[in-house]
């Protein structure tokens, strides 16, 4: 639960304190908080999936709304990725990313309808850099990233204010002090704040920073049939070289880019990259960048599974022309285990998945109903997960296996009128960043690109002139280098843009701020408005980010080694007090359903039964430090 309530109730806020699953006594103890603040507060307990209902109680409990801070989210639980099944994984991503859509449309028209509106949306580290056991979550809360900065675009001119805010944990703060993040939260939400929107920030106890992507300056090659795989890796250290970059909130001008590699010397040629052996399935390859995709696989040797919703048989034809093997499977890419199973049964085996189907339901943000919301999410971000898992125990038990999933920039940029198409776009890139970790020990790389070419679903955006010259194929040898056996270990969990023979890396950079004291809005806002300089920090991981926020101002910056052996240092060296933890029944019985227990074992998950106890693990499992448990 977020701790901030209690500094707005003492502002003068009335408080709808909204939890499903929160313990009768614990919310009437945070309501009871606000009020002796001088706020007001209301407790409601419906499913953020009924979130006009939790709307529709502050309206007619306080007769208005003008703050949301959508921080809904179970505690992750770390389960791998073979394990993890289909309703699990359509549950959390239906309660996060669905939820947030319900509960933010139902408040929007209350918004637009005064011209204010303050919205804070809660992603998370997993998120932001992956962590194996953790897809889920990865997905949901990244999904929060594309989506808020396009409501940020949507909601401009209605004085509607959209930020993200990841909080984080430090180690060694045994009393964190909330007043840091709740002040800075405090000041996103109050009128005060006139233009702050559209970005993402990380807070802690001790640091509040600000992220923005930043964009190679990257390789741009002249784009025909020279321009192969091979040239690309062999060039690739160009393609992830932050020398010079930019700071984009949109694509590249790909026109220029297309001008200029027009003008480059044809590639110079290299050995080259077979797939003889290997086997790729495509989803939406019937059409557009699928089957440019298709057409490039088969020229290097691959057997290449089509997949579209449509008949893709003249895309067979044209690889048969071609001497290539092809066979076809027409069904939507949502179906994963059907697409998989027809790739074993043609060819025997699956090397590639590249997941490429896509369908567009745009409509601003106030129009968008569940019928434009849920087929998007469900192509999208479904399809991605279950040709993945379908295809998962295959690639573990041989030891090898490429994924190149598909976001575009708007879900790393966000853009105005598709919300539906940034949560699901961004909801991959988190995706992908934690099957590439859990992948690592498999030799399973995952990387996902945000292609730009003419296709059937930029004709709505795009001129049949301009259309014509970003050709899909001009994207196609990114794919296969990322696709490749040849392709280093190190290249996963990437984010690349790729268009007109042009290739660049995108990642986070972290701007952060002194370490300083900040309770008052003035001083809040003081803080966000010096986050503008460089710290030159580009984390890619929960434990690299984190050993960022504990690092003093002033202090050198540390490697990775030096992280790791003060992490240890300062482990060694913690002297703690004695902690006791107080357990409920229910705390037992949730604890023993989430690492395995079975409806079965009742004397573990049934509080009535006679010799109903607790896991002898529970107690060590609750403390990071070293301390001395008493019993509670």
């Amino acid at each position: 639960m977020w701790h901030g309530h209690k500094l707005l109730g003492s502002r003068g806020a009335s408080v709808v304190i909204n939890d499903q699953f929160g313990d009768d006594k614990s919310l009437v103890a945070v309501a009871e908080a606000i009020k002796k603040t001088g706020g007001k507060a209301i407790i409601n307990t419906d499913s953020i999936l009924d979130g006009g209902k939790i709307v529709e109680t502050a309206v007619q409990s306080f007769g208005g709304l003008h703050i949301l801070i959508n921080a809904a989210g179970s505690a992750a639980q770390s389960k791998s990725f073979e394990h993890l099944d289909d309703a699990e994984w359509s549950a959390e991503t239906e309660l996060h990313i669905k939820g947030n859509f319900l509960t933010t449309n139902a408040a929007w028209k209350h918004f637009r309808n005064q011209s204010f509106g303050r919205i804070i949306n809660v992603s998370s580290l997993v998120g932001l850099h992956g962590s194996s056991g953790q897809v889920v979550s990865a997905a949901a809360t990244h999904s929060q990233v594309g989506y808020s900065y396009t409501l940020a675009k949507e909601g401009l001119k209605k004085n509607i204010l959209v930020n993200v805010v990841i909080p984080i944990t430090t180690p060694g703060s045994a009393a964190p002090n909330f007043d840091q993040s709740a002040s800075v939260v405090a000041f996103l939400v109050h009128e005060k704040n006139k233009k702050e929107s559209g970005t993402c920030f990380q807070i802690s106890d001790k640091q509040v920073a600000r992220l923005r992507w930043q964009r190679s300056g990257g390789l741009l090659l002249h784009a025909d049939d020279t321009m192969t795989p091979a040239v690309l890796l062999k060039n690739w250290k160009q393609v992830t070289n932050f020398d010079k970059p930019d700071y984009a909130s949109g694509p590249r001008d790909f026109l220029d880019l297309q001008k200029k590699g027009a003008q480059l010397p044809p590639n110079e040629s290299t050995d080259p990259i077979s797939f003889k052996g290997r086997v790729v399935l495509i989803t939406g390859a019937g059409s557009g960048l699928g089957r440019a995709y298709a057409l490039h696989f088969a020229s290097l040797g691959a057997s290449v599974m089509v997949n579209d919703i449509a008949d893709p048989s003249a895309v067979l034809e044209e690889i048969r022309d071609l001497g290539g093997k092809a066979a076809s499977v027409i069904g939507s890419a949502e179906d994963g285990k059907r697409n998989v199973d027809a790739t074993i049964r043609a060819f025997g085996r699956i090397d590639v998945v590249v997941n490429n189907a896509g369908i567009l339901r745009d409509k601003a943000f106030h129009n968008m109903s569940d019928t434009l919301w849920d087929p998007v999410l469900s192509v999208h971000l479904g399809g991605t997960y279950k040709n993945i898992r379908a295809a998962w125990p295959h690639f573990v038990k041989q030891g090898y296996g490429r994924v190149v999933n598909t976001t575009s920039v708007t879900g790393i940029y966000g853009q105005f009128g598709q919300a539906n198409y940034a949560a699901a776009k961004s909801a991959i890139i988190g995706l992908t960043r934690a099957l590439a970790l859990e992948g690592a020990k498999h030799n399973i790389l995952v990387n996902v690109i945000a292609p730009n070419a003419g296709t059937n679903m930029t004709k709505t955006i795009l001129s049949d002139e301009v259309s014509k010259l970003f050709q899909p194929a001009h994207v196609a040898p990114i794919v296969s280098a990322l696709a490749s056996h040849v392709t280093a270990p190190s290249i996963s969990g990437g984010v690349f843009e790729a268009g007109s023979g042009w290739f660049g890396n995108t990642r986070w950079e972290v701007l952060k701020g002194q370490s300083k004291e900040v309770k008052s809005l003035d001083e809040a806002a003081n803080l966000i408005s010096s986050l503008t300089d460089s710290s030159k920090s580009y984390p890619t991981t929960i434990e690299a980010n984190i050993a960022l926020f504990n690092q003093q101002d002033g202090a050198p910056k540390l490697n990775s080694g030096d992280v790791i052996l003060a992490n240890i240092r300062t482990a060694q060296s913690t002297a703690s007090k004695a902690s006791k933890f107080v357990y409920t029944q229910r705390d037992l019985v949730l604890y023993a359903l989430s690492v395995g227990s079975k409806h079965t074992e009742l004397p573990l998950v049934f509080e009535g039964h006679k010799d109903f106890t607790p896991l002898p693990v529970l107690d060590s499992s609750l403390s990071s430090r070293r301390s001395a448990l008493q019993d509670g």
